[in-house]
């Protein structure tokens, strides 16, 4: 059994602190409002996306975005720009920055202390006039959605006559060409003469209160009609005048026509409902990964479900991606909107990120890109995302948030917390000025990365939300998939939005095998030595054995870098696998320059290679690539083979 909807005026109220919040709640209770809670002027704009509201009360001070640059962008978007702001300020009285309250779109500036009956009937004001717009709509929208549907000519007329509304029926029965009926006499409309006895009766009905009059007359040869008349409104009175088409055969016949018409229309739509739908459908998963990739030292999990039924799919998507050196990549984010444009602009980010994050910038610097590329894509609309760089060599996780609800992060023998911190979504600012958050990573512990669907629920606010998803990660963190299963059943089902989780965990060990790329950054090869040190390590080799060992590895892969590919952007493969107790490092490149020369300042790096291994094999290649196999049977750190 469906529930009746909520028709009570919906009131924002935006501060950062939640005793404020409450407090406002208390003070407007009686009123018998929607109240929405927003805790800073980004939740705010989020809140005017989804709905409209008979009033906002915005704080002035607030962290971030303060309540007048919030006000500023209510005011830019049409959707919103006529509703009105209250702002509640304890900062100052003085003229000036009340003023500025007004410049930016306040209808009102209440110092606090504020009186609450004073507020309360501010508010009051502003919610009954949204009652009587909506009345106002709903009756106006009413009468010509009748009007324009209804197959009798229908006319409304002022009580001297003039026709204020005619519908398109009335020029189909009368004839009447392309120019207005608006404007006209009801006797010209009609086709009869000012004196004639139906003219004079209508204009009579305005002096008689709640006086009908019907008739049947022909108004033309072979038009008989019924001709039903009655005041529309009594203070202001309007004349309806309803002809009904007594051409009965011919009436039966458009109706007919107008059924199969209306059966056609609606096979149609409902036609092109379904492929819209399977369009999006497809187009939002098509565009998310089929999989994740295999990543040293870290094992990935996630989860998709869209929320919106027909061809409201969302705008949710994720990605996981290495990186050079052993690093890994993860994103999720939310696209404003809902359909097959939303799945395109989303398709189109995730692509972008992973190109920007791919070229080897920071994760700053891509989130930077990432909202110049979204203004020219789509500068009305809103994208949150949160871009996070996994360092297994170093234990560390790089975090930038542009607008998205926090990640969660568990460390072993901590409580889980949230990482907080970010700029604003992508499209509300023209330069994104994001700060990266650094956070350790040790083995053990787990990252979670979410969209809102995952902790926003009707019958709540986010904070509970965001305290279950916390909670799921306690105690311990267990499977990876068991850890994503368990939050998605703590913090239950989403209400009709899209749900993305995407969890990542830094594991014990490296493994057997370790595969990665390296291009020619510093960073990038600096982070393969450390990669290749801890899993030696791992591997309980000596380590005077080890150091040799890194030594060579970073020569070869260096010599790939450098000879191989000629210091240009092309990925060098690594990989480095343990055969029954002897250590194989292997390094490939895509280019081909053969043994170097014999020069005494260069082409030491083979003998170097040769000193630390067992076995080195070459093939340094042509124009399809080279490849350097190091190999050596080695010792642990007790000193036995």
């Amino acid at each position: 059994m469906t529930s009746e909807p909520d028709d009570r005026p919906s009131v924002l109220l935006v501060d950062d602190r939640p005793e404020n919040l409450i407090t406002l709640e208390a003070v407007l209770r009686p009123l018998d409002l929607q109240l929405v809670r927003a805790g800073s002027g980004e939740d705010a704009l989020r809140s005017l996306l989804e709905q409209d509201f008979a009033v906002v009360l915005l704080d002035v001070q607030m962290p971030g975005m303060d309540g007048f640059e919030t006000a500023s962008y209510i005011r830019r978007r049409p959707r919103s720009r006529l509703t009105p702001i209250i702002f509640l300020s304890a900062v100052s009285t003085d003229l000036s920055h009340v003023m500025r309250g007004y410049e930016v779109g306040a209808v009102d500036y209440v110092l606090k202390p504020y009186d609450p009956l004073v507020l309360r009937s501010k508010v009051a004001v502003f919610a009954e006039l949204e009652l009587e717009r909506r009345a106002r709509q709903r009756s106006e929208s009413l009468l010509l959605g009748a009007m324009r549907s209804s197959p009798n000519g229908l006319i409304i007329a002022r009580a001297d006559g003039t026709v204020v509304h005619a519908n398109p029926a009335v020029a189909d029965l009368l004839g009447h060409g392309p120019g207005p009926i608006a404007g006209g006499s009801l006797g010209g409309v009609l086709g009869l003469g000012a004196g004639h006895a139906v003219v004079r009766a209508l204009l009579g009905l305005s002096r008689r209160p709640g006086a009908r009059y019907e008739t049947e007359l022909e108004l033309r040869p072979g038009l008989p009609v019924r001709l039903v008349a009655s005041l529309a409104v009594q203070d202001d009175p309007h004349l309806l005048v309803e002809l009904w088409d007594l051409r009965s055969r011919v009436a039966v016949e458009e109706a007919r026509l107008a059924l199969l018409t209306e059966q056609a229309a609606r096979a149609k739509a409902e036609a092109l409902y379904e492929r819209e739908h399977d369009i999006a459908s497809t187009l939002q998963r098509g565009l998310l990964p089929s999989r994740l990739p295999p990543t040293a030292g870290l094992t990935l999990s996630s989860h998709f479900e869209a929320g919106g039924e027909g061809t409201q799919v969302g705008g949710d998507w994720f990605d996981a991606f290495p990186l050079p050196g052993g690093r890994v990549g993860l994103i999720v984010g939310d696209v404003s909107g809902r359909g097959v444009d939303a799945a395109a602009r989303m398709g189109q980010l995730r692509s972008v990120a992973r190109a920007y994050a791919l070229e080897g910038h920071p994760p700053v610097e891509v989130v930077a890109r990432l909202n110049a590329y979204h203004q020219g894509l789509a500068p009305d609309d809103l994208t949150t995302l949160v871009y996070a760089v996994v360092e297994p060599d170093v234990g560390r996780v790089r975090i930038v948030n542009a607008g998205h609800p926090p990640p969660a992060i568990a460390l072993p023998d901590s409580s889980p917390t949230l990482v907080e911190g970010g700029c604003p979504a992508l499209g509300v600012t023209e330069v994104s000025n994001c700060v990266e958050q650094v956070r350790p990573f040790p083995p053990g512990a787990v990252l979670v990365l979410y969209t809102d669907g995952l902790v926003e629920h009707r019958s709540e606010g986010t904070d509970e939300g965001l305290a279950r998803l916390l909670s799921a990660l306690t105690p311990g963190t267990g499977d990876i998939e068991a850890l994503c299963r368990r939050v998605l059943a703590s913090c239950g089902p989403a209400a009709g939005d899209d749900v993305t989780v995407l969890c990542a965990r830094a594991d014990r060990t490296l493994g057997d095998e370790v595969a990665l790329t390296l291009l020619p950054e510093p960073s990038g090869i600096a982070a393969a030595r450390r990669l290749l040190r801890r899993w030696l390590g791992e591997h309980a080799v000596d380590a005077e054995e080890s150091a040799g060992l890194v030594l060579a590895a970073n020569e070869a892969w260096q010599n790939a870098i450098e000879h191989g590919h000629g210091f240009a952007e092309r990925p060098v493969s690594v990989s480095f696998r343990l055969e029954d107790g002897e250590v194989v490092i292997t390094v490939r490149d895509a280019g081909g320059r053969g043994t170097p020369p014999g020069d005494p300042d260069r082409g030491r790096g083979i003998e170097l290679m040769r000193a630390h291994t067992d076995t080195l094999d070459l093939d340094l290649g042509t124009e399809r690539g080279g490849l350097v196999v190091l190999r050596r049977r080695v010792r642990a750190a007790d000193g036995v083979r």
